[in-house]
C-alpha cells in the first residue's frame, strides 16, 4: 500500500479534495454550501474563494447568495428541478434582498416546464 502525506491544514485539505473530485460534478446548492462553509469556519473572503477555485468573484458571490438568502421552501425546488438555479440566482435572491416576504413568490409562475 502506498500513501501520501501532505503538510496542510484543514481548510487546504478540504480544497484540495474539491479540486480532486471535479469528475462528481456538485450542483449550486452543494457549491454553495461548501463555500458557505469555507467563509464561515476558516474565514476565507469572497475574493479568496474565487482565486482558490479558478472562479470569478460573481459566480462566488452567486452561490452564496443562493443558499444564504433564499428559504428552504426555495432549495427544494432547486433540488428537484422544478426551479432552475439560475434562474433562483437571477431572479428570487434579488427579491428576498429586497423583501424577505418576496422570497417565495408565486412558485408555478416561475418553475421550470415538464421534460
Amino acid at each position: 500500500m502506498r500513501a501520501t502525506a501532505w503538510d496542510l491544514g484543514e481548510a487546504e485539505a478540504l480544497l484540495l479534495v474539491r479540486m480532486t473530485r471535479a469528475g462528481d460534478a456538485d450542483n449550486a446548492l452543494e457549491q454553495g454550501w461548501f463555500l458557505r462553509e469555507l467563509r464561515e469556519r476558516f474565514g476565507l473572503s469572497g475574493e479568496e474563494l474565487s482565486k482558490r477555485f479558478g472562479r470569478t468573484p460573481s459566480r462566488v458571490s452567486r452561490r452564496l447568495a443562493l443558499v444564504a438568502e433564499l428559504p428552504e421552501s426555495v432549495h427544494a425546488h432547486v433540488r428537484v428541478g422544478s426551479i432552475g438555479a439560475h434562474a433562483a440566482m437571477k431572479y428570487l435572491v434579488p427579491l428576498a434582498r429586497a423583501n424577505r416576504a418576496d422570497a417565495e413568490p408565486d412558485l408555478p409562475a416561475i418553475k421550470q416546464p415538464a421534460r
